[in-house]
């Protein structure tokens, strides 16, 4: 009857150590739970970063375009000005220097152009 009740005793030393070592298990898978809910949150803030960045680069990349079309657009308008005005000619000062000679056209045929 000793030794039976020795091996209870046992018995019942180890199941403790069994439960002991069974919380410190759920605890860390606790732990890694809690952990991979904030690495998901992390890598969806980071999602929405660069969704935010692809969104302004497009919206970039569209201005750029828009630019080079009014720049083109301005260009034109500037040589366009440029033949209109080419017919006034101002008389030359002494400091100027020689002024090359330049074929006169009239203001209907710049206008025109």
């Amino acid at each position: 009857v000793e030794t039976g009740s020795q091996l209870v005793a046992d018995s019942g030393n180890v199941l403790a150590e069994i439960m002991a070592s069974v919380c410190e298990v759920a605890d860390i898978v606790d732990g890694i739970s809690v952990a991979g809910r904030d690495q998901l949150e992390g890598v969806r803030g980071v999602s929405g970063s660069i969704s935010e960045l692809e969104s302004l680069t497009q919206r970039n990349a569209s201005l750029v375009v828009q630019l080079a079309q009014a720049s083109g657009h301005m260009t034109g308008r500037a040589a366009g000005m440029n033949e209109a005005l080419g017919f006034f000619r101002l008389a030359p000062r002494a400091s100027d220097g020689p002024v090359p000679a330049v074929p006169r056209r009239s203001p209907q045929a710049a206008v025109a152009g």
